[in-house]
């Protein structure tokens, strides 16, 4: 792979500038007329909690959001960062590749065909970060496998944590990328001062998840998992989401730069990239889901490689033209789609703001949501008043239980909203299918997140459920645990942090008064047939304040039957 002198760019350098501030127009208009989508609302809220991780993935996307948000309080200042990046990207990728106005057509036709490369040209997720911390990554690590000079290895350093403070999936792509290098740099000190560079830069967010008990990992590699089994439709649609959210039309003509292996190092490494990202998702698509944007670091080096092999197959240049210039116009049809406020068919760009507006006007007191991602877009959309999430046994654990912010407003007046709710008020929400959330409204909100079970001995026998252990005041605030307020299950279900309830048993308890950050003992008995039980019962505690629907509020326990008794 060869690559241009400073001089020799510089003669079509404007043009590239030129193309990169049309695109970041572009992409400017497209974040000002376009609603934001319930993944931005939820890293918006982080934004409004700068911290050096969240519960789902690391700070980077957070941190753009409060850059442009303190600039502009709409949804160009929440994706103003994501908006410029990826234009520096298109730049810098382009000043690393071209060397001369025919390229940059060719890089042009390529790069506004790929379809990842559009959507987080706007849309402010993890994923536009580690787009273009992936490019800055892979540039550095070209020239560091040219001249191991200390800028080159503290460069490379800097672009692994970059990466990783983008997304985890950056993992995938530092690592595969070494992987070819070894043979060749296992000796090379400064290979190991690179790696060494990137975990000081990154040790914070390291800090942050051992003080968190490395809850991301857990939910990534445990919790996600849970409901994992074979089904043939995931690895099919995996492999076709590859090519649909590359390029269509362009993909079997990209993929032929990788019919070979390449003796360059820099190549092999993108080579490596490429395929074992693929044979990774590939084989975890057995197991489960793979979402297609997972995929955008097997485009990366798809776009590089591809770009590299067909700028000199001159008899392919009018076919990939015409096909170039059908995507891109296809691409800028859905753009103009997505901007559209109210099209005959939606999809998830439409309908939240007029929902979530109408939400605050049904709103006595505050909103409380089962869903985060509503929670996120209620407090957008009616910024600076913000929602309140409860993680109800149905729903996921988010980052709204590790802030435990609901116990502000205990005791006082809320309006819930919920799809599962059993209420005779609703609202409908017209977006990619019609959807209705009930809402009941109350006078005085019971917080259960700050209460924790910490169940130490569970033991079933013939005749009773026998649970010891310790109550907890997690807030900051004195409490009390009343039955007349609130009410405490017992989940069973068949595997830990499923939603799928096979049995809901109601535990009666006494008054416990608990001041802040201190804890009581109890034991609880309970009347239980172990016959009506399924077959190694696992389960939780469940506390549901006044009117309100249940949340996890202990450990998971697995029983210990005395058949004895």
């Amino acid at each position: 792979m060869t690559f241009l002198s400073k001089s020799k760019r510089l003669s079509f350098g404007s043009t590239l500038i030129i193309s990169a501030v049309i695109y970041f127009t572009l992409n400017l208009v497209q974040a000002w007329r376009s609603q934001i989508i319930d993944d931005e609302a939820y890293y918006f809220m982080w934004s409004q909690n700068p911290a050096w991780g969240y519960f789902d993935h690391p700070p980077m996307i957070a941190w753009w959001d409060t850059l442009g948000f303190s600039l502009f309080q709409n949804t160009v200042g929440l994706r103003l960062f994501t908006i410029f990046f990826s234009a520096l990207g298109y730049f810098i990728l382009g000043h690393f590749l071209v060397k001369n106005k025919k390229e940059l057509i060719l890089y042009n036709l390529l790069f506004f065909s790929m379809v990842l490369f559009q959507v987080f040209g706007f849309i402010a997720t993890p994923d536009a970060p580690l787009l273009f911390f992936s490019i800055l990554y892979l540039i550095f690590l070209y020239h560091f496998i040219q001249k191991q000079s200390y800028l080159n290895t503290f460069s490379l350093g800097l672009g692994m944590a970059l990466v990783m403070y983008s997304k985890y999936h950056g993992a995938l792509l530092i690592t595969f990328s070494l992987l070819p290098l070894i043979p060749v740099f296992y000796k090379n000190a400064k290979a190991y001062l690179a790696i060494l560079i990137a975990l000081v830069f990154y040790s914070p967010h390291l800090i942050w998840q051992f003080q968190h008990d490395f809850i991301s990992f857990n939910y990534h590699i445990i919790r996600r998992n849970v409901h994992s089994g074979f089904d043939f439709k995931n690895p099919t649609n995996y492999l076709l989401s590859v090519i649909y959210i590359s390029s269509p039309f362009l993909f079997f003509y990209l993929i032929k730069a990788f019919y070979k292996f390449p003796k360059d190092l820099f190549k092999k490494s993108l080579w490596f990239i490429f395929w074992l990202s693929i044979v990774f998702f590939l084989f975890t698509s057995f197991k489960r889901y793979i979402q297609a944007q997972w995929s955008l670091i097997t485009v990366i080096p798809l776009f590089i490689l591809g770009f590299d092999y067909l700028k000199n197959k001159k008899n392919f240049f009018k076919p990939l033209k015409i096909l170039s210039l059908i995507t891109i116009g296809l691409i800028f049809l859905a753009r103009i789609y997505f901007m559209i406020p109210n099209p005959p068919f939606k999809i998830k760009y439409h309908g939240w703001k007029e929902f979530m507006l109408e939400t605050k006007r049904k709103t006595n007191g505050n909103a409380v949501f089962d869903r985060y991602q509503l929670t996120s877009l209620y407090s957008f959309y009616n910024y600076p008043e913000r929602a309140y999430n409860i993680a109800t046994e149905e729903n996921r654990t988010s980052q709204f239980q590790l802030w435990n912010d609901i116990e502000e407003i205990n005791g006082e007046p809320y309006t819930y909203f919920s799809s599962q709710l059993n209420a005779t008020d609703s609202l409908a929400l017209n977006s990619r299918k019609k959807e209705y959330y009930k809402y009941k409204k109350g006078t005085s909100f019971f917080n259960t997140a700050s209460f924790w079970f910490q169940i130490e001995k569970a033991q079933i026998s013939k005749s009773k459920l026998k649970l010891i252990g310790q109550i907890w005041n997690k807030g900051d605030s004195p409490i009390t645990l009343a039955p007349e307020n609130y009410t405490l299950h017992l989940i069973l279900n068949q595997e830990k942090f499923s939603r799928e309830i096979q049995q809901k048993i109601e535990i009666p308890f006494r008054k416990v008064n608990l001041a802040s950050k201190h804890f009581s003992d109890f034991e609880l008995e309970v009347p239980v047939n172990i016959q009506d039980l399924t077959e190694n019962p696992i389960g939780y505690l469940s506390l549901a304040g006044q009117n309100l629907p249940g949340t996890i509020r202990s450990n998971y326990i697995t029983f210990v039957v005395d058949e004895n008794d």
